[in-house]
Parts: C-alpha cells; structure tokens; sequence
C-alpha cells in the first residue's frame, strides 16, 4: 500500500498517545464545563425572576389591584396570583 510507504500511516502506540491526551484534556474540562453549567442555570433563572417581577408590577399597576408572586421550589413553577382574591393569572 502506497500510503504506508509515504510515511502517512499512524502506528498504534501513536494513535493511543494521542486519545490519551484528547481523554486528559477531556478529564480536566469536566468539571469547569459543570460550574459553567450551573453559573448559565442561575443567570437564567435570575432573569427569569426579574422578568416575572417587571410583568406582575407591570399588571398590578394597570389593574390597579395587588398581585402576589409565588415560589415553588419543588415544582419550579412561579405563579402569579391576586393578593386579595383567589384566582391565578399566569403560570411559568
């Protein structure tokens, strides 16, 4: 075969150093990539809350009425409910 004798073929030992390193850098990207994970996680949800505080200020005023948010934490839902009268207005 023409490739081998062009000195283009890789010897098994090569190819295992080189999916050693790929799997060490794999290894030391792990746990950087897990608390970038998490620090992407709580600046959605931060904007989330804040989105949700804008709307309910937003109806309360034009409603002229109180309006309540409430946190689920179990079911991480926000609901947006009047203060003084059952009903719920909005579900995220």
């Amino acid at each position: 075969m023409e490739v081998f004798k062009d000195g283009y073929g890789k010897s098994l030992a090569e190819t295992l150093v080189v999916l050693g390193v790929i799997g060490l850098m794999a290894a030391l990207a792990g746990p950087s990539f897990v608390g970038m994970i998490a620090r992407i996680e709580a600046r959605s949800a931060a904007a989330e809350i804040a989105s949700e505080l804008r709307l309910a200020r937003q109806l309360a005023m034009a409603r002229r009425e109180r309006l309540r948010l409430v946190f689920d934490g179990v079911s991480k839902t926000i609901t947006l409910q009047r203060a003084d009268a059952e009903g719920v207005l909005d579900i995220y």
